[in-house]
């Protein structure tokens, strides 16, 4: 898998950049790197579907390569950030 992103950030205004600080504060300081897209599912829906169904791809390969890594699809899944983090 590439080394982009491995969190994405969705917000429906600029206005929102403030009220997610505390979570990308949070990535910063855990050094995850994250992506932070302002489209408004109001004013432009093909651009928020589009960028969900890119994460849904995304998820769809990264899952795909954890199970060759591991050599198994029974265990495989995915954790809430907090307890990623520690």
């Amino acid at each position: 898998m590439s080394e982009g992103p491995r969190v994405g950030i969705l917000v429906g205004s600029e206005s929102d950049r403030e009220r997610m600080q505390g979570a990308t504060a949070l990535l910063d300081e855990a050094g995850v790197a994250y992506e932070f897209e302002v489209r408004s599912a109001h004013r432009t829906p093909g651009a928020v579907a589009e960028y969900a169904q890119s994460a849904r791809d995304f998820m769809s390969n990264y899952q795909a390569a954890e199970r060759r890594r591991y050599h198994s699809v029974d265990w495989f899944v995915f954790r809430p950030l907090g307890e990623c983090l520690g």
